[in-house]
């Protein structure tokens, strides 16, 4: 069991930290741009407003690995994830290509020219990411549910060859483009490149499904209508919007305190570190989704606790010695004041660890009883419990704002970890039948 958890797991880790890694590839590249500045904020406002609009697609592999059991599944889940993919497009057309997205930004944002027109610019870029994310996640469920995680590793590294491709060998070739507009087509060209290398090296399960993907005949007493679906993908999308909700709330903190710019500074660095360590965990409940429910749980338990214990120890080392100031002063290249506050973060931020890895587990467990609706509930508790940790920091100590955001996301975080524990404990398979088809094995 546990090997097979580890090569089952091992690539998906190694895929996280790599499409990590191309983020800060894309950085390189826009700083390598004239007016780098300009270029690298509104690439990141732009993504991060296309982001919360195509959160749908985020959910696309998980349904896959959830609801599909047969060749009639597949093909009922291909057309409701087509449907919400096109009216998702729509709505960003609507959106980008009309003067709405301009209004929300200057009014609502307070951006101002240049900033305004060049996120604009790179926003109209991203019009078709949410047809390269739909199609690499449908791919990636497809390969989870075959067992074939190597291929999700695989495309991942292709994805990185063209990014470290372009950055160092053609970036210097498109000097002559909007510097935003370049990190979208950048980061578009990496989901395509990375979708396509996925389904190149899945064209033999997908030509032999019954071989590779064991699916015979259908299942008599599985039934999936579009009910079903929407009620499994509903609060999984409410989930990744929160997500994109929490940071706001976060920097609106800050800014209430005596030195936001530190603040904010060290919050961004520490997170970028531990994200850089924490990113592993990101497909984690992959785990619990496909191996829950077989004869050897308390295998499967054990295997996220030395998960776990591996990561947080990682932090610790980090956060806790000399290496830490190695890695803020020389590799990210802060000044002693940011690197000093940065490092009470990072002591923080270890609790993170052991709390996601926890949500991890339960996420995929609840995912396998199609009870994604206590999913969305527990997003909801984590907002609520960072904007009151939020709220009730700035108003007692404003003067020690530094290590904010770490407390609030982990308030968050432990909230949503009991809410799952004690919801887990008494949820039902009442959503979806027991019968889970490969995923059981």
């Amino acid at each position: 069991m546990w090997k097979r958890l580890t090569l089952f797991f091992l690539p998906l880790g190694l895929t996280s930290f790599i499409i990590n890694i191309t983020h800060f590839f894309f950085n390189v590249g826009l700083a390598r741009l004239p007016r780098p500045e300009l270029a690298l904020a509104a690439f990141a406002m732009a993504k991060s407003v296309v982001n919360i609009l195509q959160a749908p697609m985020f959910t696309y592999h998980q349904l896959v690995v959830a609801l599909v059991k047969d060749r009639k599944t597949y093909r009922q889940v291909l057309a409701w994830q087509l449907a919400v993919m096109l009216g998702d497009m729509a709505l960003l057309a609507l959106v980008l290509l009309t003067p709405a997205l301009s209004h929300i930004l200057q009014r609502w944002v307070g951006l101002s020219e240049p900033m305004l027109s060049s996120t604009v610019m790179a926003a109209r870029v991203l019009l078709l990411l949410p047809l390269a994310t739909g199609m690499r996640n449908t791919y990636q469920g497809i390969a989870i549910l075959a067992r074939q995680t190597q291929l999700i590793l695989l495309s991942a590294s292709v994805r990185l060859v063209f990014v470290l491709a372009v950055v160092f060998f053609g970036i210097g070739h498109l000097t002559a483009l909007p510097g935003a507009a370049v990190g979208s087509l950048l980061f578009l060209g990496a989901i395509f490149i990375e979708a396509v290398a996925l389904y190149l090296g899945l064209r033999p399960a997908l030509a032999a499904p019954a071989l590779h993907l064991g699916w015979g005949g259908e299942i008599p007493d599985y039934v999936l209508t579009p009910g079903v679906i929407l009620r499994f993908a509903a609060p999984l999308v409410v989930a990744a919007s929160i997500k994109y909700v929490s940071e706001p709330i976060v920097n609106v903190g800050f800014a209430q305190g005596t030195q936001p710019e530190i603040g904010l500074a060290a919050h961004a660095v520490a997170w970028s570190v531990t994200w850089t360590i924490l990113s592993v965990t990101s497909m984690l409940h992959q785990c619990s989704l496909v191996f829950a429910g077989s004869r050897e749980e308390g295998a499967l338990v054990k295997f996220y606790l030395t998960v776990a214990s591996i990561l947080t120890g990682m932090m610790a080392v980090v956060a806790f010695t000399p290496l830490g100031d190695w890695v803020l002063l020389r590799a990210v290249g802060v000044s002693q004041e940011v690197a000093e506050a940065a490092r009470r973060v990072l002591q923080w931020m270890v609790f993170l660890t052991p709390l996601s890895v926890v949500r991890e587990y339960y996420w995929g467990a609840l995912m396998s009883q199609g009870s994604s609706r206590v999913i969305g509930w527990g997003k909801g508790v984590n907002l609520v419990f960072l904007t009151l940790m939020v709220l009730a920091w700035v108003k007692l100590q404003p003067h020690h704002i530094v290590v904010l955001g770490a407390l609030a996301i982990l308030a968050g975080d432990l909230a949503e970890a009991i809410f799952l524990h004690v919801a887990a404990r008494k949820s039902s398979p009442a959503a979806l039948p027991a019968h889970r088809g490969i995923a059981s094995g």
